[in-house]
């Protein structure tokens, strides 16, 4: 903020006052109108109209209350997936997710934008996220490429950035920039959502500047005292009598005084006091419609979200609860609508999030329950953990119900008919399939360099994904290290030592032999059987490693027909079309979706030609050894 003082001297009837006349510029977010599109827009006059948004922020305690209110009203209970499940990531070295996402959010209510900072992997993957802090950015008219500075004072930029893209193979940084809607004739910046009550922000940082400056330094002008000893007056006379009257009252509770010389001589000073006695209540009443101009202008329902008092309002929590519903039906709705769109669009094609996100709501008061009542809800080991203690055995039941005599029953005939008819609620539909679509990698990327033989019950699934991570180990194990001139056996040592892999000598040997046909390691061996083993080629090897162990959705070896048949659920059609790969977690994230075992189940329940039932239906989930196809 800037203030201009223009000093004159205006004669009053022949006497000889200075009169100080202030006014006060605001600034404006103007924008340049007449600049190419491969050039920055300055925001504002001096291109620094964010700092302008930030000291109304750090300055107004109401206008900093109200952008952290809606802050925390609009975070709630966290970002997380659609399933529910808690998002625990670090987005970079230094910010934890929910860190990343509460800083976006701030500047988005400062500023009505954000920006985001995304580095990228050697296949294009978005892997890092630097959150950006808005005022240090300017953008050109059509958003596409953005200039960094830590500091617009001195018109100088550190970075220039291109705009975010999902896959980018050029190995540099993009920036992603997401503004909000502000009806404006502005083409680059949007104005922030509160610029309607700029003004009343200022005001009542005004107020507060003006009591403070009465309480330290009494600032308001209380007297006047005219002396009658001829205009003319020497200047360093009036400095010298100006100087003895401010030593005489310093201070906290020293007066302002006005001293004014007029030409009648002989006639003794006169003192009058000029201190309005009303300013304190005038004051008084402009802050409290300040303050209700500066809540309309934040779009808040009620000052109770805030914690301000009303006059006739009770304050309990029924009326707390209301204004909250309220607000969140006309306003954070609406926000985290725009904002859960932004992440959505920031995190496509990321390593680190694995599905779309959405707002969760907190609630607005800690449900308080007495121990007769957490008693009758909770398991005794739920209670155990409330209490911070371990769980034990037979725990999950409430408190008074019976221990069991036994911890395994066999299943009676009609606790198998219940389980049978519990299959039918595993049957997944055609529109399931939208709620996963998103998961899997596109076959396309990948080569096989082995394939996993069909299992027919989860124990043997459970036995060959044991040994599928083995040799995936062992594959990894061997890029990694320099392999000279060793027998098998001594790999083989080698690998018990560092890796604890147990494996018989003959397996070794036909896993070294699958690396080498699949072209992802060379094998050279000499005439006394010694081999040396190296990468066929270092240089296309991801930082990730470059074995992967994925499944691929397929038909039964006992299931007759194709793969698709005309009777085939919707589900697996689409999942079959699909043409993805899918990782252990991706499955694992379907099950948590879906409610059952989907690695053992597939699409669900499966009647069969003479009215026997099956859990599973004709597709089975089949493991691969994969490895990322050559650029």
């Amino acid at each position: 903020m800037r203030a201009k003082k223009d000093v004159q001297i205006k004669p009053q009837s022949n006497s000889k006052k200075e009169i100080l006349n202030f006014t006060y510029n605001i600034p404006l977010p103007i924008e340049d109108k007449f600049v190419s599109d491969d050039k920055q827009v300055n925001y504002g006059l001096d291109n620094n109209y964010p700092a302008f948004l930030l000291k109304l922020y750090a300055d107004s305690p109401i206008n900093q209350a109200i952008i952290n209110a809606k802050s925390t009203y609009i975070f709630g209970d966290g970002l997380k997936y659609n399933n529910g499940s808690e998002v625990n990531i670090n987005v970079n070295p230094s910010d934890s997710f929910n860190e990343f996402i509460n800083k976006c959010i701030k500047d988005f209510l400062l500023f009505n934008y954000f920006c985001v900072e995304v580095t990228y992997n050697s296949f294009g993957e978005p892997v890092e996220y630097h959150h950006c802090p808005a005022q240090n950015i300017r953008t050109n008219r059509i958003k596409n490429k953005f200039w960094y500075s830590e500091d617009w004072k001195y018109k100088k930029y550190d970075i220039v950035f291109d705009r975010f893209t999902p896959v980018n193979s050029e190995g540099t940084s993009k920036l992603f920039f997401f503004d909000g809607y502000f009806p404006s004739n502005n083409n680059a910046y949007p104005l922030p959502e509160y610029s309607g009550c700029i003004k009343s922000i200022l005001t009542d940082i005004s107020i507060r500047t003006f009591n403070l400056n009465n309480v330290r330094s009494h600032f308001s002008v209380s007297t006047l005292i005219t002396f009658f000893m001829g205009g003319n007056v020497d200047e360093e006379v009036k400095r010298q009598i100006m100087k003895d009257i401010k030593d005489s009252y310093s201070g906290e509770n020293g007066e302002k005084i006005i001293l004014d010389f007029q030409d009648t001589q002989g006639k003794p000073a006169e003192v009058k006091n000029i201190s309005p006695n009303e300013w304190d209540k005038a004051y008084s009443a402009v802050s409290t419609q300040n303050q209700q101009d500066i809540l309309i202008g934040h779009a808040v329902t009620s000052p109770l979200l805030l914690g301000i008092a009303q006059p006739g309002s009770l304050g309990n929590s029924t009326e707390l609860e209301t204004a909250y519903q309220i607000f969140k039906n006309t306003y954070i709705r609406n926000k985290r609508a725009e904002l859960t769109s932004a992440f959505n669009q920031l995190f496509v094609n990321s390593t680190l999030i694995t599905d779309n996100l959405t707002f969760t709501d907190k609630p607005l008061f800690e449900t308080q329950l007495d121990d007769a009542t957490r008693e009758k809800i909770f398991t005794i080991n739920e209670l155990r953990a409330i209490a911070g203690m371990k769980p034990i055995q037979n725990g999950d039941r409430l408190l008074n119900d019976p221990t069991p005599t036994s911890t395994f029953n066999a299943p009676q005939p009609d606790e198998e008919i219940k389980k049978k008819s519990d299959w039918v609620k595993h049957s997944l539909q055609p529109e399931d399939f939208e709620k996963i679509k998103h998961l899997g990698n596109h076959k396309d990327e990948f080569e096989i360099v082995k394939q996993g033989k069909f299992v027919f019950n989860a124990e043997d699934a459970k036995m060959k994904e044991l040994q599928f991570d083995t040799e995936s180990d062992i594959a990894k194990w061997v890029l990694e290290n320099d392999i000279s001139n060793l027998t098998l056996d001594e790999i083989k040592n080698l690998l018990k030592e560092q890796k604890d892999i147990d494996i018989a000598t003959p397996d070794l040997e036909d896993t070294l032999n699958e690396l080498s046909k699949s072209g992802i390691i060379k094998i050279d061996t000499n005439d006394t059987g010694r081999i040396s083993i190296k990468p066929d080629k270092v240089a296309d090897l991801p930082d990730t490693g470059t074995i992967l162990t994925m499944y691929d959705y397929v038909k039964r070896p006992e299931a007759d027909g194709d793969i698709l048949i005309p009777t085939s659920r919707g589900f697996c059609v689409k999942l079959v079309e699909n043409n993805k790969y899918y990782s252990r977690e991706d499955i694992q994230i379907m099950s948590g979706i879906f409610g059952y075992d989907v690695f053992t189940r597939g699409g669900g329940w499966l009647s069969g030609p003479n009215g026997e039932a099956t859990p599973h239906c004709r597709h089975m989930f089949k493991q691969l050894m994969l490895k990322r196809k050559t650029k």
